[in-house]
């Protein structure tokens, strides 16, 4: 009797362990299946900076006798106008593009005669100024290519910098050595004249020695 109780108990835990286990497999389907249905994040695009700016378009205003004097003028007005629009979006640039690149990438289409704001400047047709007007706009490429050109300059202008270094550092070493190369000739040259004169012109020949020396260094001062 007591062996059966035991079998018996055996084959309970067993039943409950196996209906456990099924258990346990069932809840994880479950969650595989549940994490499988929900749907994937969308992939979030990296926002762009340069989307948020306000691309400006300007209709730039010149005067001139001829329509190339006024459209000139009106070119160096958009450069001043270009300059400022980089200085507001970067206030440390100092640079500003030639109006050959205004020309040739900014302006949008041909200009106009504007003849409501000719002006008059003297008396007879030779004092008249014509106005002519220049359709100027900054696309993100042309602000790319705006922003390069600035950095080239600014690597030129430390390139020149450091090359003006250079030869400054050159020229020192170059003084140099003509002082050190006078001051021997000169000591050489007053040991044998010493020598050969026996001692008689000694402070003859040191007074020429410091003239020599004195000679050399104001000529390398005028030099500089």
């Amino acid at each position: 009797m007591r062996y059966a109780l035991i079998v018996c108990s055996c084959l309970s835990v067993a039943a409950w362990m196996n209906v456990a286990a099924e258990a346990r497999a069932q809840q994880t389907a479950q969650r595989s299946n549940k994490r499988q249905s929900r749907p994937a994040k969308p992939v979030e695009r990296a926002e762009n900076p340069d989307e948020k700016i306000v691309w400006p378009e300007e209709t730039i205003r010149g005067w001139g006798r001829t329509r190339a004097d006024a459209e000139e003028y009106a070119l160096l007005r958009a450069q001043n106008w270009v300059g400022q629009f980089l200085r507001q979006r970067h206030p440390e640039i100092t640079w500003t593009p030639p109006t050959s690149f205004i020309r040739k990438n900014l302006v949008k289409g041909e200009s106009r005669h504007l003849p409501e704001f000719d002006k008059e400047l003297a008396a007879g047709p030779e004092g008249r100024a014509e106005c002519w007007a220049l359709p100027v706009a900054v696309t993100p490429e042309s602000y790319q290519a705006m922003l390069r050109l600035e950095r080239e300059h600014r690597l030129q202008l430390l390139r020149a910098e450091r090359e003006g270094r250079m030869v400054q550092r050159m020229d020192m070493l170059a003084k140099l050595l003509v002082v050190l190369v006078a001051l021997l000739a000169a000591v050489a040259g007053y040991l044998r004249l010493e020598d050969w004169t026996q001692g008689y012109y000694t402070w003859w020949l040191r007074a020429a020695v410091i003239g020599f020396l004195s000679f050399v260094i104001l000529g390398l001062l005028v030099i500089a």
